[in-house]
């Protein structure tokens, strides 16, 4: 599916009727993956505040253990599932 053509006659670009399925695909999932990234944060800092790692849960750029952010891939798997 082409979103863009160019009229040869005119050489001016023209776009498809369809270009709105870009806008209704791209919006959504980037609002969902942006959603999702920010919950697995979240979730990574509580776990790691909860393990005694991590101190100011306030810090932004705290490391977040690998083990954690497995934990939390797995536990989203099994609730997808």
């Amino acid at each position: 599916m082409q979103f863009f053509s160019i009229d040869p006659t005119t050489h001016q670009v023209l776009v498809s009727y369809n270009f709105w399925i870009y806008f209704a695909l791209s919006l959504p999932l980037t609002a969902l993956t942006i959603m999702a990234w920010k919950w697995i944060t979240q979730r990574a800092l509580a776990l790691e505040q909860d393990q005694g790692n991590l101190e100011d849960p306030s810090f932004i750029n705290a490391k977040l253990s690998t083990t954690t952010i497995h934990e939390i891939s797995q536990s989203l798997a099994e609730a997808l599932v």
